[in-house]
């Protein structure tokens, strides 16, 4: 089953090798690793995907939360959540590909943020389901380049599980 954790961690050096290491040291492969400060500069938020047994993972999420660096833990597979990610395509582009590719950006809600001669590059944030829709569209046009920035979550509740800790 996959899991959406939440992990505010502080700012230091080596802080994501010791929380990747605590899912690694129980046998989890880290599927999306996505890491930036908060509106707290001391501290970051780790989303991290991960696939596991309900055992496996909280024995992951036990070991992290032991780690100094990890100043609350929170598995959002327990709560309603939003979640986005962030990609960058760039596609080939002919004069006969253009109109098919401007349809599907606008299908999916996407911006062309480049154009070359032979190449558009494209942004697009939402749900993995729909920036996985929105590849199958434009696969065939030719994807010269792809970035995927992993899934970014925040719980929907209105606070969060010791705010005053961070």
């Amino acid at each position: 089953m996959k899991h959406t954790v939440s992990c505010i961690v502080k700012n230091q050096r080596g802080v994501i090798a010791k929380v990747s290491e605590a899912f690694a040291a129980t046998g989890i492969n880290i599927e999306s690793l996505a890491v930036a400060e908060t509106e707290n500069l001391e501290v970051s938020r780790a989303t991290i995907v991960i696939s596991g047994d309900e055992d496996t993972v909280a024995e992951a999420e036990r070991q992290c939360e032991a780690l100094d660096v990890v100043v609350r833990i929170e598995d959002l597979a327990s709560a309603e959540f939003y979640a986005r990610e962030l990609m960058l395509v760039k596609v080939r582009v002919s004069e006969d590909t253009i109109p098919s590719i401007m349809q599907a950006a606008e299908l999916f809600q996407a911006r062309v943020i480049g154009m070359g001669d032979l190449t558009m590059t494209i942004e697009l944030a939402g749900e993995h389901r729909a920036l996985d829709g929105f590849l199958k569209m434009i696969r065939p046009m030719g994807i010269v380049a792809l970035a995927r920035s992993g899934m970014i979550a925040v719980s929907a509740s209105d606070g969060e599980a010791g705010e005053s800790d961070s």
